[in-house]
């Protein structure tokens, strides 16, 4: 996933609107200036599309749909980054700062 996407036309956005449960932001987005921001306020990138999964099958679309298309993708945990690497110009951002739940199974634990 290291080619950088010129951009999206509409129809791959289209495409990933269809296949994700999630919100996705693009420079036309009012929300989008503020989603790309990081803690280090001089890092100043500007992703391709921004996808904010709330589920793990989400994520999962979100890597897939990158990586068959060759866009490079970037993961915003807590955005706290100095160097920035959680954004990055011309890539698929995955912030994942409105998944807020964590489930166990420890019944699943291997012996």
């Amino acid at each position: 996933m290291n080619k950088q996407a010129e951009g999206l036309s509409g129809e791959q956005l289209g495409q990933l609107r269809r296949v994700l449960h999630s919100p996705i932001l693009t420079p036309d987005d009012a929300e989008y200036p503020q989603a790309r921001r990081v803690w280090n306020g001089m890092i100043d990138r500007k992703p391709l599309v921004i996808v904010r999964p709330t589920s793990i099958a989400d994520v999962i679309q979100s890597v897939r749909f990158a990586r068959e298309r060759g866009i490079a993708a970037s993961v915003r945990g807590g955005g706290h980054s100095v160097a920035g690497k959680s954004v990055e110009d011309g890539a698929m951002m995955i912030d994942l700062s409105l998944m807020r739940e964590v489930q166990v199974d420890a019944g699943s634990k291997p012996p």
